[in-house]
């Protein structure tokens, strides 16, 4: 092979494993979070100083972040859904105090924990 061809594949094989780093790194978040099996909420505290609700659910705790805190889960007053899963919680909490019913899964980052516990990213609300 002659020395063009060879930088030309040396070039090629640069550019495919950029490609793939690339999209490796871009499609990570979607990997970034884990999800508890369908429980009931038995605590709900909001925060003293900030705008943060903490709950814990009547099912084995999920921890994937290692956070120091493992009973239960938080919410983070600077996310951008915080008071969509604090009205979410606080929703499925209320219905099953008074009508017996509902259950909850709650979503949490892979990677971040807030002051010690869990970080809530999302909640689904189930019958």
């Amino acid at each position: 092979m002659t020395a063009s061809v060879l930088k030309n594949l040396s070039r090629l094989l640069v550019a495919t494993l950029v490609t793939v780093l690339v999209g490796t790194i871009v499609s990570s978040p979607a990997y970034a979070q884990s999800t508890t099996g369908p429980g009931i909420i038995t605590m709900y505290t909001n925060g003293w100083v900030q705008d943060s609700v903490r709950v814990q659910l009547d099912i084995p705790e999920i921890n994937p972040a290692g956070c120091p805190n493992t009973n239960g889960y938080i919410t983070k007053p600077s996310d951008p859904g915080n008071h969509a899963y604090q009205q979410a919680v606080l929703e499925a909490y209320r219905t099953r105090l008074v009508y017996g019913v509902g259950h909850v899964e709650i979503t949490v980052s892979n990677t971040t924990c807030y002051i010690g516990w869990p970080q809530i990213i999302g909640v689904t609300l189930n019958k």
